[in-house]
């Protein structure tokens, strides 16, 4: 891969595939948005996330033209970038962002590479208001996503490694449920009220935005929610037993 440099499109790469990258903007620059983006901090004057950012603020590390095809537009014009985070507490998490340069096509996954930690992590976010799920969400394919309120767990892997806004995330696992043919067509009276009741609680509960918790936990350490020093949002890490490392093959 290149060695990291300014790019072009590095100064809206960020707000294209809904996060914040530290870049070379002037003060003046109309993508600037102040704490937004990024607030000047540190002895060295670089810049650091803020302290309650619903937005990931990443560095692009390197950019590498792939010459794949746009899924989209077919074009030969994707690069990848390496994005590392630049979240206290979440700085050995990097994200995978595939992007054409001539159509809208963008996909941000975490990357698996690399060793894997001796501890998992744990993070619940405490909604408070339509503001929360705004907030940014990396979650590898080892990730567990559960929401305690309504009896919700999708177990490790289940939701695959994506990268996402949390009230998106949440209405797509929504509508995946609603469309589930395996609980919605079931001949059993009682387990179809039931299941329809799950669902209704479940869209009352994204209605209100708030009172209710989501939390994801990753044996391997590789999830985040964005916002760490947020007082809404907890980080707990135990060491995993060697038997509960995820099959990854």
């Amino acid at each position: 891969s290149l060695p990291a440099r300014r790019h072009p499109r590095m100064a809206i790469i960020g707000e294209q595939v809904g996060m914040m990258c530290r870049a070379e903007l002037s003060e003046n620059d109309e993508n600037a948005r102040g704490g937004d983006v990024f607030v000047d901090g540190g002895d060295n004057g670089s810049p650091v996330a803020p302290t309650n950012s619903v937005a990931l603020l990443i560095e692009i590390a390197a950019i590498e033209a792939t010459q794949d095809p746009c899924p989209e537009c077919r074009s030969r014009s994707v690069d990848r970038y390496l994005g590392k985070s630049l979240q206290d507490g979440f700085l050995d998490i990097s994200l995978f962002i595939w992007q054409c340069s001539l159509c809208t096509y963008k996909l941000v996954q975490v990357d698996e590479s690399g060793p894997i930690r001796d501890r998992g992590r744990s993070v619940k976010l405490t909604v408070e208001s339509d503001i929360d799920l705004r907030r940014d969400a990396a979650i590898s394919s080892t990730a567990s996503l559960s929401v305690p309120e309504i009896g919700l767990t999708l177990e490790h892997g289940r939701l695959g490694n994506r990268f996402s806004q949390l009230g998106p995330l949440l209405n797509n696992i929504y509508q995946d449920l609603s469309g589930s043919s395996d609980l919605s067509s079931t001949e059993d009276h009682d387990q179809y009220q039931a299941f329809q009741s799950f669902l209704s609680l479940f869209r009352s509960l994204l209605d209100s935005t708030s009172n209710f918790s989501i939390v994801i936990d990753d044996p391997l350490g590789r999830s985040l929610i964005s916002g760490f020093n947020a007082s809404n949002i907890t980080v707990e890490e135990y060491v995993r037993p060697d038997h509960h490392v995820p099959n990854q093959s």
